[in-house]
């Protein structure tokens, strides 16, 4: 995951799995991408599930980036688009 450091807000899509579900370090490592790429984030929510998973959705004016985990399979997907 963090191989993708610096984006510009061109017209693409960027999807992986991750065997990450660690939301803190997940956020760590997203946040590092928001940071230093040129996407302006207009809004952000996210949700815990009861007993475990956990997605997040960023509303970015160029698109959107979503994380979603299943910790119970030890993978996590992102989407950037």
């Amino acid at each position: 995951m963090s191989a993708i450091t610096t984006m510009d807000g061109s017209m693409w899509v960027s999807m992986w799995y991750t065997s990450t579900t660690d939301v803190s370090v997940l956020m760590s490592e997203l946040e590092v991408v928001l940071k230093n790429s040129t996407f302006s984030i207009l809004g952000e929510e996210e949700y815990h599930f009861d007993p475990q998973g956990f997605t997040k959705l960023f509303l970015l004016a160029e698109s959107h980036l979503a994380i979603h985990t299943w910790p119970e399979k030890d993978v996590a997907w992102i989407e950037l688009a």
